[in-house]
């Protein structure tokens, strides 16, 4: 299809003068702005003090996006992932927390309660699922109840 470069002319003078014609302001245009909703970690906290570890990780992933080296939204996002079971990513996120700063105490301490129950995990596996009759089979029985006491005192 052949377009004369007559025919071009007074359709390039249509769409600049169309372009050029004042806009109208959003309010007269019915156009609302989209208000991006303000995350924080107080919102993040106050999901987490609930116990809705869900919402409140989805907040804490979002801050840590936009503040990466942030110890106490590393140390929640570690604390919930512990709290969900999911102890790669705590042990993770505790040791980027750690990674910030050496002297964080309480992700010290939880990192080793959780690599304590990964171990405990292992040694009550293979207690499980090995024979019996194997020489480390009742090693293994032992070092699975052992930890079973120190991170349950009470189900002695």
């Amino acid at each position: 299809m052949k377009i004369s470069k007559l025919a071009i002319v007074p359709l390039v003078l249509i769409l600049s003068a169309c372009n050029s014609m004042p806009q109208k302001p959003a309010a007269e245009a019915n156009v609302k702005p989209v208000q991006q909703p303000i995350i924080n970690a107080e919102q993040g906290d106050a999901l987490y003090a609930k116990k809705e570890y869900r919402q409140a990780l989805a907040i804490y992933k979002g801050l840590h996006e936009k503040a990466p080296k942030d110890t106490h939204v590393l140390f929640r996002i570690a604390n919930i992932y512990s709290h969900l079971k999911v102890h790669k990513l705590a042990i993770k996120h505790y040791e980027l927390a750690l990674n910030q700063d050496k002297h964080l105490t309480k992700a010290w301490y939880n990192l080793g309660v959780v690599h304590m129950k990964e171990a405990a995990k292992t040694w009550g596996n293979m207690s499980k699922y090995t024979n019996k009759d194997e020489p480390l089979a009742q090693s293994a029985e032992h070092y699975h109840q052992g930890l079973v006491a120190l991170i349950n005192p009470e189900k002695r």
